[in-house]
């Protein structure tokens, strides 16, 4: 049985190698590339998403936001004119509380409106303190994050956000989102 193991592996990793391997003819294109940052709301952590996907420069950067109602909308709508957060802000309801699967769906439109476009997700990922207290956090995240790394041309990123005493701690000044 362990033979049988370490053939199967060895197989497995032959496997993989010639998946990888490049033929001297390949040139790989360039891509379109499109951002997509969820928001729950406007916080300390989504500005430092928006800012680290601004920074990558994309081709397009979109913000999504899951919302259960209107009165939910106009809120998010009003917080986002007044932090003049100058991205794209894409609302979508979903009635049962559901992030992921209207989130999925919105990122799917998005990969469907250019052929050659590589998408990103940015997600912020609550960094705490305390160990017991990391079971309270990012279970969307987690869950999306799952979920995504199934769809092809698509990449996933986190952005930590580390919390320590109730306060995000800063490593440098807190992010501007400039027009």
């Amino acid at each position: 049985l362990i033979v049988i193991n370490f053939k199967l592996i060895n197989r497995h990793y032959n496997r993989v190698k010639r998946a990888l391997a490049v033929p001297s003819e390949l040139r790989v294109a360039r891509h379109a590339h499109t951002v997509v940052v969820p928001v729950g709301n406007i916080n300390r952590a989504v500005l430092h998403s928006i800012a680290y996907a601004r920074s990558m420069t994309p081709d397009r950067l979109i913000a999504v936001s899951v919302v259960t109602s209107p009165a939910e909308q106009r809120a998010m709508e009003d917080a986002w004119e007044r932090h003049r957060i100058p991205v794209e802000l894409r609302i979508v309801f979903s009635p049962y509380r559901d992030l992921t699967g209207p989130l999925l769906k919105v990122i799917d439109e998005i990969d469907a409106e250019r052929s050659d476009d590589v998408v990103t997700v940015v997600l912020s990922e609550f960094v705490v303190e305390h160990w017991w207290e990391q079971p309270l956090h990012n279970h969307s995240a987690l869950l999306l994050r799952s979920r995504l790394r199934k769809r092809r041309n698509t990449v996933v990123t986190s952005v930590p956000v580390h919390i320590r005493d109730h306060q995000i701690q800063e490593t440098e000044p807190a992010p501007t989102v400039k027009e």
